[in-house]
Order: structure tokens, then C-alpha cells, then sequence
């Protein structure tokens, strides 16, 4: 049953990389998306170019245009002394983008580099349960546990569920952060410095 299920959903996807109405809305949400700056669409049209595995350049060209507005639009609210309200799609999907470049650069071993990223996710999201995932994924950062490490023995990825609107985020932790706080003790009060200059400029 399952064979028959796959063959069906295989022939479904082929047929979309030949279906003009499927192919030309591609096209209007390509528009759309540059338009309105949406990084919602973005990550419509950068799903719908993986499903029907388009090629590189077009995948790219969508995943830059993320990139770049998520952190144009972060630069604005550091500025303005806006936060992200974890309510508005389009702030998360913003959330999103960063998140996951911070992720990238976590397990390319850039520790400066992630350290900083999540501390700016920590201060700009105005929800106390993302804040505090992005204090547990610094501190991590700073006590040196490596990227695997962390994926393996901190963060819980058997409570995933696609339903909520979080789901990008990890925010369920085999640990109970007030002990790793507490265990972190030196690095929460680096951190906590760190945040302080942030917004004190």
C-alpha cells in the first residue's frame, strides 16, 4: 500500500514540472515575493521549487532573497528598537530565516559568529519561550559544546510537531534550563553583559 502511495505521489510531482497553470503561478509568487519583500512567499515558492527539484540557480536565487531581507528587516527593528511579534507570519518566517542561518553557522563551527546570532534572536523576539531557546542555544555556543553535541544530548527533537506554528525553532530541550542555567552560571552573566550593551545602544 505504501509502494502504490509513493508511485502516486512521484507521478503527482512530475506532473507538476510540466503543469503551465502549476509553472506560471510559480512565476506570480516569484513576483509577489520581490514586490512585497514577503519572505512568506519566499519560503512558499523556495518549498515548491524543492518539491519539484528545479534547478540550483532558481533554488538559490530564492534562498538569497531570504536571507538578505530577514537580516535587511532585522537591521530596521535593532534600529528602530522594534521587536518580533511571534503572532505576525511574517515576523516569524523573518525569525525563520535568521534561526536558520544561526543553525548553519553553529554547525560550521563559526561559534563568534552563532553566539551573536542567537543573542540578537534573543533580544529582538518579544516571547518569553523562544527567548529563552536562544539563551540555552548561546550558552551552548559559549561552553564549547559542539554542534552535534548539542543536537544529540540538549535539544529534544521528539517533541516536533509540524502543527505548530514554532515548529522551525527548537524549543524543547533534554535538560531543565534552570539548571543549565545555573550550571552556566558564568556564562549567563557573559551573556547577560553582552545583551546589556545591545540595549543600551
Amino acid at each position: 500500500m505504501q509502494d502504490n502511495t509513493q508511485r502516486e505521489t512521484d507521478i503527482d510531482i512530475e506532473e507538476l514540472k510540466t503543469n503551465k497553470e502549476f509553472l506560471a503561478n510559480l512565476e506570480l509568487l516569484k513576483d509577489e515575493m520581490f514586490e512585497q519583500k514577503s519572505l512568506i512567499k519566499g519560503y512558499q515558492l523556495l518549498d515548491s521549487l524543492i518539491l519539484i527539484e528545479a534547478e540550483e540557480d532558481r533554488i538559490n536565487e530564492v534562498f538569497t532573497f531570504i536571507v538578505n531581507e530577514a537580516f535587511d528587516k532585522l537591521a530596521t527593528y535593532l534600529i528602530t528598537k522594534k521587536f518580533f511579534d511571534m503572532n505576525i507570519q511574517e515576523d516569524i518566517s523573518t525569525i525563520r530565516a535568521i534561526y536558520e542561518h544561526a543553525i548553519q553557522t553553529y554547525s560550521d563551527n563559526s561559534t563568534k559568529s552563532a553566539k551573536e546570532l542567537f543573542l540578537v534572536l534573543n533580544y529582538v523576539i518579544n516571547y518569553p519561550k523562544l527567548q529563552d531557546a536562544m539563551m540555552v542555544h548561546a550558552i551552548s555556543v559559549m561552553n564549547g559544546t559542539k554542534f552535534d553535541d548539542f543536537m544529540s544530548n540538549i535539544a529534544d527533537n521528539s517533541k516536533y510537531d509540524e502543527s505548530d506554528p514554532l515548529a522551525y525553532f527548537l524549543t524543547n530541550f533534554q535538560v531543565d534550563i534552570n539548571k543549565f542555567y545555573k550550571n552556566n552560571d558564568k556564562y549567563i552573566q557573559k551573556a547577560n553583559n553582552e545583551l546589556k550593551v545591545l540595549k543600551e545602544q
